[in-house]
């Protein structure tokens, strides 16, 4: 399921709490391992996540996590790593749960099929070791 996350330094950090984050690089591992274990999660596709309540909270709980792990990325790094939308992926969650007491499985659906692959490219190519220190 978690290819080539670091699936142990998402526990430390989760331990510690996501307010814990040391630093930069703990964020976007955070970000990599939720964006993994979404996929892992909408892997059986649309029809088997629209009949589970129980992988619809998994993907939403992850989104939350991604958005919430992306505010707490540097400014610094954020200047220097154009690639990715930062301002799109911090709010992601609260577009996607707009109201949390009714939410919409299709348009956590449709994020995860329409927005999520460019974001997973983009931070692939953020945290490729030849691009420096992230």
């Amino acid at each position: 399921m978690r290819g080539d996350c670091d699936g142990a330094l998402l526990a430390q950090i989760l331990e510690r709490g996501y307010r814990a984050m040391a630093n930069d690089r703990e964020c976007l591992i955070c970000m990599r391992e939720c964006m993994t274990r979404i996929q892992h999660y909408a892997a059986g596709g649309r029809g088997d996540f629209m009949n589970s309540t129980l992988m619809q909270d998994a993907v939403l709980w992850n989104l939350q996590l991604l958005s919430s792990a992306a505010l707490r990325v540097s400014a610094a790094c954020k200047s220097e790593r154009r690639e990715l939308n930062w301002g799109h992926v911090c709010g992601l969650f609260r577009e996607v749960a707009q109201d949390p007491w009714h939410l919409e499985p299709e348009a956590i659906w449709q994020c995860v099929e329409r927005e999520l692959p460019a974001i997973r490219r983009n931070l692939a190519a953020i945290m490729r070791p030849t691009t420096g220190q992230y």
